[in-house]
Formats: C-alpha cells, structure tokens, sequence
C-alpha cells in the first residue's frame, strides 16, 4: 500500500517537471518569434532609410542575407526544437498513458486490497468472537474441572465410606452364615410343620367351601323371603284396596234395590187398594233404578273377573280406526240427543297388537263419558298421534271438567269417585278403573288433563 503511494507521488512529480519543460520551450519559441518579428521590423526601418545609398543598400543586403541566415538557422532550431518538443510531448503522453494505466492498475489493486482488508477486518472480528466463545468454554471447562474436583474428593470419601461399610459386611456376612446354619436347622423344622398346616388348610379349605355353599343358600333363602313379603305385603294393600271397593260398591248396589223394594210394596199396596195414581212413575223409576243396579253389577262383574284372572287375554293385530267408529256409531244417539258433535281426523289404518274386547270397553267408557259430562250442542273431538313407537288416542270434550283435587282419585279402587252429568245421567264410578286395568293389561298407560268449565281430555297409549 505505501509502495503504491510513493509511485503515484513520483508520477506525479514527473508529470508537474514535464509540464515546466513544456510551458518553458513554449515560452521560447514565443520570445524567439518575438524577437524574429521586431528584427524584421528593424529590417525594414533600415531598409527605408538606407534605401538611397547602394552601398549602405548593399550592406543592408548582407545584413539582410544574415538575418536571413540567422533567421533560418533561427527557424530550423524552433523546427528541431518544435521537433524535440513534440517528441518529448509524444514520449511524455506515452509515459503518461502508461502512467494512467499504472495508476487505473494501482487503483484497481488499492480496491482489491481494501477489499482483503475488509475481509481481513471480518476475519478479524469472527477470530475475535470465536477467541470470546473460547474464552467461555474455557470457563466453563474451568468450573467443569472444579466440580469434577469436588465431585472426585466426594467418591474418594464414599469410597473410604464403603471400604468401610465392607468391612463391617464381611463381619456380618460372618454372622448371616452362621445364622444360616441355624436357619436350615429351623426350616427342616418349618417344613414340618407346613405340611401340618397344607393337611389342616386342605381341611378348613373344604370346610370353607361347605359354608359358602351354605351362604348362598341362606341368602337365595333371604331374598325369596323377602320378595315374598313384598308380595305379601302388596296383596295385603291389595286386598284393602279391593275390600273398600267392595264395600263402596255393595252400599251403590244397596241404593237402587232399596229403591226398587219400597217402591214395589208401594206399587203392591197400590194395586190391593185399587189405587193407580203415580203408577207410571213408580214404574219409571223402577226402570231406572234395575238399568243402574244392572250396570254396576255388570262392570263390577268384568273387573272381578279382570282380578281372578278369569277373563280371557287374547292379544291380536287389529286396525284400530275401525273400532273408534264402531264406537262412534254405537253411541250416536245418546250424542244426538244432546245435539253434540263428535269429529275425528283419523288416518285410515293404524295396525296395534292388543286384545280388542277390552280396547273396545276403554273407547266405550271414555266416549260415553265424554258425552254424559258434555252440555247441549258441546263438542266432543277423537284424535290419535304416533310417538316413540307408540300409538296416543285422545278424546276431548268441551264439557264441566274435572277439579284437580279428584283428578287423583279417578283410576284408585280405595277412592271411588262419580257424579252425575250435565242431565242428571248416573254412572257407576267402575268405568275409569276398568279402563285403567284394560290399558295396562294391555302395555299401555292411561291419564286425563282437565280444566273446570273449559272440558277434560282422556288419553291412552297403546305400543304399536
């Protein structure tokens, strides 16, 4: 780099000198050509004063012919010294074009070189960093070796603690064998006496599985016992339930031949005096009286034989629309009578596996009540609805509704309930439990929603 420097200030220096040399020659020439011109002035001064004397004419001819040697002479050396001028001015721009490309080399060399210096500077600076890393991993191997130090003092103090502990278990080793001896001897012993205990375990083992057998008989025993009184126990509430029943239907069944007896003497006191006023209404209500003894007596006989189990279950596929319009019709004239109308928007066949006689009883009594507890030009409304596999029939009516407190004691035998329609018809109270019983007989349910003054709805699910 600093030889670089240097040539390029000689260059330069040479270069300044040549430029010298140059303006000096050019100065030269110029006073040369100067002094050419104000000689040739002089000339002719003198010519046009001498020009009347030859003589001085012809000396100024020689003077002439000198000058005009000198001037020659003058000329060729400005043409040599024009030539030595140009030569050098040739040989300096040559030495300067080789100047300029030395130096367009040199600047090309200086670039190189600051670029190594560049690269130098990041070497530098990477040495530098990795001298750092060194440094760190120098201490880190430093703190290494310290905890190695330490590390090593800790095994040679284990160490001296475990020739020790060897010590002391060759010592015990010395004592475990000679209690060895004295075990081998104990365990003959134990031996023994394990085969005393497998003979007693085999025993208490059989023992055991007799008692267990025997367990499990006393348990099987427990639990019929105990369903059996839970059966007991259920027959008996049963049997309650169904006595009160019977009582309450023994005192409805009391009523109405109470009434027929006293009004049979009356009629037969009647005929004997001749007297046959009142007799049609004796007789009306004599009539009335039979009809509802007869009912109870009829529905009493199909829920007696729905407990005894004597009446018949015959499960069939049936479609049941054509049943609900059976019923419909059966009762058409105890509907028209009250100008009620009964509609339903039913499909045309919806299939159910039930025993039809008892479905048949459950449509009859719903749709009879329905009707009894309707008021004049009423409505009564049959729908049916499939969910969850099962088949809903519904049958509402714009009737007295029922009051909340009895809606409970509608389908219990210990709560019978009745009461009169909107013309005074009598019922039995039987045709809700047997309708319960039929339904459930049957794998269905049965339930009522009812509104006081608004009208009840009665619905009954069957599986489809």
């Amino acid at each position: 780099m600093e030889t670089t420097l240097k040539i390029n200030a000689e260059l330069l220096i040479e270069l300044n000198d040549l430029k010298k040399e140059l303006s000096g020659l050019k100065f030269s020439k110029e006073k040369t050509a100067l002094e050419i011109i104000n000689i040739n002035k002089d000339l002719i001064m003198q010519l046009s004063e001498n020009v009347r004397s030859a003589n001085e004419i012809d000396h100024v001819h020689t003077e002439i012919d000198f000058l005009n040697k000198e001037k020659s002479k003058l000329i060729e050396d400005l043409e040599i010294s024009k030539n030595n001028f140009d030569k050098i001015v040739k040989e300096r721009g040559m030495r300067a074009d080789e100047l300029i490309i030395a130096n367009k080399e040199l600047v090309f060399q200086n670039r190189e070189k600051e670029r190594r210096a560049d690269d130098l500077n990041m070497a530098m600076k990477e040495l530098a960093f990795q001298n750092e890393e060194k440094e760190k991993l120098n201490a880190e191997l430093f703190s290494t070796k310290k905890e190695l130090v330490n590390q090593l003092a800790i095994k040679n103090k284990q160490a001296a603690e475990l020739s020790n502990a060897n010590k002391k278990l060759f010592f015990n080793n010395h004592l475990i064998e000679k209690k060895a001896d004295e075990l081998i001897i104990i365990n003959k012993e134990l031996k023994y006496l394990n085969s005393e205990n497998n003979t007693l375990l085999a025993e208490l083992k059989d023992s055991n599985e007799e008692l267990i057998i025997k367990n499990a008989d006393l348990k099987l025993s427990k639990s019929n016992l105990s369903l059996i009184n839970k059966q007991l126990k259920e027959s008996v509430l049963l049997n309650e339930d169904k006595n009160l029943f019977i009582s309450i239907i023994s005192h409805d069944l009391r009523s109405p031949l109470n009434s027929i007896l006293g009004l049979t003497k009356l009629l037969v006191l009647q005929v004997n005096n001749k007297k046959y006023e009142r007799t049609e209404e004796f007789v009306s209500t004599i009539n009335l009286s039979t009809n509802k003894a007869l009912n109870l007596l009829s529905s009493l006989t199909i829920w007696a034989q729905s407990q005894s189990g004597s009446m018949k279950f015959n499960q069939v596929n049936i479609n049941i629309i054509p049943l609900i319009n059976q019923t419909k019709e059966l009762l058409k004239e105890n509907s028209e009578q009250k100008n009620i109308l009964v509609s339903s928007n039913l499909p045309n066949e919806i299939i159910v596996t039930v025993d039809k006689e008892m479905i048949n009883t459950v449509l009859r009594n719903l749709l009879s009540n329905a009707i009894k507890f309707t008021d004049i030009n009423g409505k009564i409304t049959i729908e049916t609805k499939i969910s969850n596999n099962e088949l809903i029939v519904s049958i509402s009516d714009t009737g007295v509704g029922i009051p909340k407190a009895r809606v409970a004691k509608l389908f219990k035998t210990n709560e019978k309930y009745s009461s009169s329609g909107t013309q005074n018809e009598k019922g039995t109270g039987l045709g809700l439990i047997l309708c319960k019983e039929f339904v459930e007989k049957n794998n269905g349910k049965i339930w009522v929603e009812s509104s006081v003054g608004v009208g009840s709805t009665f619905f009954f699910s069957l599986p489809l």
